[in-house]
């Protein structure tokens, strides 16, 4: 894979070295053994994936030899392995979907159509659903256009980029947005369907920009797969079903605030800096409730509901990247108030692992008039429909 690619016996040797990889993990063997096929997998698919500023040259021989037949390769496996009566051999080949995905080649029938094509198979089975929706955060970030080569929409190699970035953002934001009717569903069947959109928040957060593209180009409009809309919205009460858990919203707002945006003029942010900033005061309510059951001494303990002071300390890193992506908004006003309230929460010592934190009500009202000065129209100029920030 590190030449341009040959039709004379390519196309067998990359179906030689897919195969080998792949067929390998259904002769199980001992965990140190199904490790190293792992570990080897990884190292190729690493070796495969794109560079930050431009794509390596054996892209041709990925995108029409190697990931096609990864991906065959890999639906044979699955198909003749039933995940119930084979949960170990199903499991360990679904670990492999991360590379698969880093690979990011860009065809119909490659290794990323073929995850995409899992999430969305409703015959698919959760579990290897959950796996797929984790690689496919090893798919981004997205491409950004910008900075690192002159954007050109009539280039055929930059489009074939976009396009793969394009469908994978659009089979996680479909996910995330669908509507669930939970009613009638077990505490644990709803909680199942949060925690697999979980994982898609989270593959969605990594995409690093708002859209895969978003700018007017000699007075026309281009805009495909938009990312921060669907981030925004599992902020916003009512807009997805059933309603996110604090995990998820998390994800989303860590998302936002690592949002970068240089050459995109016509985002945003300020819908972002008043979701994420209402996020952090729901988040501290959240403990402030949770507070007197694990702040008690002795059996009256309990475990706390979230890992408060390991969120607390992602969603302070985020305001600062929030401060730096979000110039010309009041992102820097929302570190400094969310920064006292996070910094008490983190403020542990042995005898109070605990501590108690005010409610967060400065930092409501400050958020209250953040929503006054955001606009539901999250591209300024293109035609894109706003969203209610309620």
């Amino acid at each position: 894979g590190d030449v341009q690619p040959n039709p004379k016996g390519d196309d067998r040797v990359a179906g030689s070295a897919a195969r080998w990889y792949i067929y390998r993990i259904t002769h199980f063997g001992t965990p140190k053994e199904i490790a190293l096929i792992h570990s080897e997998f990884d190292k190729i698919t690493d070796a495969m994936k794109p560079t930050e500023t431009k794509a390596k040259p054996n892209r041709p021989f990925i995108n029409k030899y190697f990931g096609p037949v990864l991906a065959q390769s890999m639906k044979e496996v699955m198909e003749v392995n039933d995940v119930k009566k084979a949960p170990a051999t199903v499991i360990n080949a679904a670990m492999m979907f991360p590379g698969m995905a880093r690979i990011k080649d860009e065809g119909d029938k490659g290794a990323g159509a073929y995850l995409r094509g899992l999430v969305k198979d409703s015959g698919t089975s959760d579990v290897v659903r959950l796996f797929a929706l984790k690689a496919l955060k090893d798919a981004m970030p997205i491409v950004v256009q910008e900075g690192q080569f002159k954007l050109d929409p009539t280039d055929a190699a930059q489009n074939s980029a976009r396009k793969r970035d394009k469908l994978n953002v659009t089979t996680l934001t479909d996910y995330i947005e669908r509507n669930v009717n939970v009613a009638g569903m077990s505490v644990e069947e709803a909680e199942a369907i949060r925690y697999l959109r979980r994982e898609a928040i989270i593959a969605l957060a990594h995409a690093g920009a708002p859209a895969v593209l978003a700018k007017r180009i000699d007075n026309k409009e281009h805009f495909d797969g938009p990312v921060a809309p669907t981030l925004i919205k599992v902020l916003i009460p009512g807009a997805i079903s059933p309603p996110p858990s604090m995990q998820e919203k998390i994800e989303a707002a860590i998302g936002l605030c690592h949002m970068k945006h240089p050459n995109m003029e016509d985002y945003d942010p300020s819908a972002a800096v008043f979701v994420v900033g209402r996020t952090i005061a729901e988040f501290v309510d959240d403990y402030n409730k949770d507070w007197g059951n694990i702040a008690a001494v002795g059996a009256a303990r309990k475990l706390p509901m979230l890992a408060y002071r390991t969120e607390a300390k992602r969603l302070k890193e985020a305001l600062i990247e929030l401060e730096k992506n979000a110039k010309g908004t009041k992102a820097n006003d929302l570190n400094a108030s969310a920064k006292r309230l996070l910094d008490a929460m983190l403020a542990a010592k042995a005898d109070t692992p605990f501590p108690r934190v005010d409610p967060p009500q400065e930092l409501r009202v400050q958020v209250g008039n953040f929503k006054n000065a955001a606009s539901g129209k999250i591209f300024k100029t293109l035609k894109v429909p706003a969203i209610p920030l309620n």
